[in-house]
């Protein structure tokens, strides 16, 4: 058994929620500088809304295909020290409301310096090489087999990668447990596709990700932007399982505690699901937020977080189906086993 590097997962990933007052509201207590936030509002309908330290107050949705949300329309401020700032109640509800409730998911970076290689040269980036978490901003050139370095030093285990100018399209996801060529999209319910203009059909490397011609990772001129993760004992986990049907579901060992959980079938037209351990503090863990939908959180049973991984409680298609692999990234609350050989407490 592993033991981590990481023995403070929430030093590195955290969830908050907190509450808008469409005014100033300055959110602390993530306990460290986000190099990129990922807001969403659980009592209302609205999109969610990204934010990262390379674009600033420039935003970018995962539920949905455009290109920018601006600071006049979503009311944020900044990424700070300990948390965020908001400026306002945002466009119809964007991020600060005044009573709505939000969950904000926050990953670490840090590092800007140090990055090289590759046949595009990133506008900027942020990475921290301990939870080997990227985050990258560059210019497509159009040509099948451009290459971006990354800065992590081990193989990415996920890539999200949005074009942020030019034309709407929508997300190109990949996993490692998925090949080269295949790819989901997050702002969409659609199943696992395969086109080689995503990722050129070539694995990435310990220092670069490859890009075919695509215009949703590749077109010429377009500005794009990378959040990359390498995979870390005790920390993260990006992989696919496949379900048995029952309600008395799959368990998918992760080696931690999960803090939280995304899932995605790759059949059929399936929801992603997301739950963490702070809108859901015991078993079942069951609210859920929906990636590719502006819906307000719902209660869906749901899953186990257990001490090792986690442990489906639905026989629904779209969490547990014999028929296609689900794809799944997890983060860590804490590892099962820490660097001094310390077991975590059991769930």
């Amino acid at each position: 058994m592993a033991f981590t590097t990481i023995n403070k997962p929430e030093q590195y990933f955290n969830t908050l929620l907190y509450t808008g007052n469409a005014s100033t509201n300055a959110i602390t207590g993530v306990g460290f500088a986000p190099a990129f936030s990922w807001f969403k509002s659980r009592s209302n309908i609205n999109s969610q809304i990204m934010f990262d330290v390379l674009r600033g107050t420039n935003g970018i949705s995962p539920s949905g295909n455009a290109i920018n949300y601006d600071s006049a329309s979503d009311g944020f401020t900044s990424l700070d020290s300990d948390g965020f700032t908001f400026n306002g109640s945002g466009g119809g509800g964007g991020v600060n409301a005044s009573s709505f409730t939000y969950v904000g998911w926050n990953w670490k970076g840090g590092t800007t310096s140090g990055v090289s290689g590759g046949t595009i040269t990133p506008i900027n980036y942020s990475y921290d090489a301990t939870a080997k978490i990227a985050v990258v901003a560059y210019t497509g050139n159009g040509t099948s087999g451009a290459t971006v370095p990354h800065g992590l030093g081990v193989k990415p285990a996920a890539m999200w990668v949005k074009n942020t100018s030019g034309s709407v399209n929508s997300w190109a996801i990949y996993n490692q447990a998925m090949t080269a060529t295949s790819y989901l999209e997050m702002d969409v319910a659609n199943g696992i596709a395969s086109n080689a203009g995503r990722w050129n059909n070539t694995e990435p490397t310990t220092s670069l990700f490859s890009l075919g011609d695509s215009s949703t990772t590749n077109e010429s001129g377009y500005n794009y932007i990378a959040y990359i993760f390498g995979e870390v004992p005790g920390f993260s986990k990006f992989n696919r399982f496949k379900g048995n049907g029952n309600a008395d579901g799959a368990f998918i060992y992760t080696g931690f505690a999960p803090s939280m959980v995304i899932i995605k079938s790759e059949g059929g037209s399936e929801n992603w699901h997301m739950y963490d351990n702070k809108r859901s503090t015991f078993n079942v863990r069951d609210k859920t937020l929906d990636p590719d939908q502006t819906a307000a959180e719902a209660t869906l049973s749901g899953i186990d977080f257990l001490s090792n991984g986690f442990k489906m409680r639905t026989s629904a298609t779209w969490g547990n189906s014999t028929s296609y692999n689900i794809t799944y990234q997890a983060f860590a609350e804490r590892p099962l086993v820490s660097t001094n050989g310390k077991a975590a407490t059991a769930v």
